[in-house]
């Protein structure tokens, strides 16, 4: 898949592609947003961050290939969890947390999660990461 940057006056699609290192895909859902005067496109692949003239400027590295549920925006971070249990301890699973910065994607912080089952959905709300697995909702702090 690719992802290009319209010409806001014309409409047309600039010439090049963005450059996504391969965390667009045609079958990957993706979110976007504002981050300032940036713009940043989460998919379950990764996360992408794009100056006003197309040019990459932050792009996440994970450890892991695993899939991920698409980065939720915060004010200054980026928060995403894996869609793939990394370990299992009796009937709870462990999910990779994972906090970006907004200014890089660079990883700030990362932990393991127990959950079960496979988590749904991640939200942030009042600097709190809330992860959504089955009929249950775990509250977690940012720091």
């Amino acid at each position: 898949g690719e992802l290009r940057q319209i010409e806001t006056e014309s409409g047309t699609p600039l010439s090049e592609p963005l450059d996504t290192r391969e965390r667009v895909t045609s079958t990957a859902s993706i979110i976007g947003g504002a981050v300032g005067d940036r713009a940043a496109f989460a998919t379950t692949i990764g996360i992408l961050l794009f100056d006003r003239r197309g040019k990459l400027v932050g792009v996440d590295h994970r450890p892991t290939a695993s899939p991920i549920h698409p980065a939720e925006f915060g004010a200054e971070r980026f928060v995403t969890i894996s869609m793939v249990a990394g370990s299992i301890d009796g009937e709870v699973f462990y999910y990779d947390l994972q906090i970006f910065s907004m200014e890089s994607c660079a990883i700030e912080q990362r932990r393991s999660v127990g959950l079960f089952p496979t988590p749904t959905r991640i939200a942030l709300l009042d600097g709190r990461i809330l992860v959504t697995s089955g009929p249950g909702t775990v509250i977690l702090d940012t720091e």
